[in-house]
């Protein structure tokens, strides 16, 4: 199925990742960044429900927001929850895997192509060590990698979509 939408735009984006992702080609595009695993928190959960919530943060400093939609593979969205709670504005978890973001930006062009909302936020994290941890080779444990295989992003990225105007519009999803 096919999802055709007209008035849906992406109005705001915000990224904070961790030092690989700063470190790799697309490094000097993101202007957020921590250089240590733990982003000055005891556990990596706490590291990325802290990246989740600055990214909402940020945007929500710079925008009127109707909703945030949000996800991410900790406990398939713990630490989104642990990030939202600290916002007074509705809240809609979900959980794709990989997929989280594709989902939120479908469902908040849904809301916003039939004037449901105007501003919705739409954001999704990972964190390596954490991802590893809970669901392929458990790094405290040192166990060994294969020599070809996944990484998962350490970062949360935040987008909000609007009914505004801008240069980047939402107009298909497959």
């Amino acid at each position: 199925m096919t999802f055709k939408f007209d008035n849906v735009y992406i109005k705001d984006i915000d990224i904070v990742v961790g030092q690989n992702e700063k470190k790799g080609p697309l490094g000097s595009y993101f202007k957020n960044s921590y250089q240590d695993f733990y982003f000055e928190e005891k556990t990596w959960e706490q590291a990325e429900s802290k990246i989740a919530f600055e990214t909402i943060r940020n945007l929500l400093n710079r925008n009127q927001v109707d909703l945030l939609i949000g996800g991410d593979l900790l406990n398939q969205l713990t630490a989104t929850s642990f990030a939202a709670r600290n916002f007074k504005i509705p809240f809609l978890g979900i959980y794709n895997a990989c997929a989280t973001s594709n989902e939120g930006i479908v469902l908040a062009s849904s809301f916003i192509d039939k004037k449901l909302a105007n501003n919705i936020i739409v954001n999704v994290s990972s964190h390596n060590n954490a991802a590893e941890k809970q669901f392929r080779y458990p790094v405290e444990y040192g166990g060994p990698k294969p020599q070809l295989t996944t990484f998962t992003v350490t970062g949360s990225v935040g987008v909000v979509l609007s009914n505004e105007k801008s240069k980047i519009k939402v107009e298909v999803v497959p």
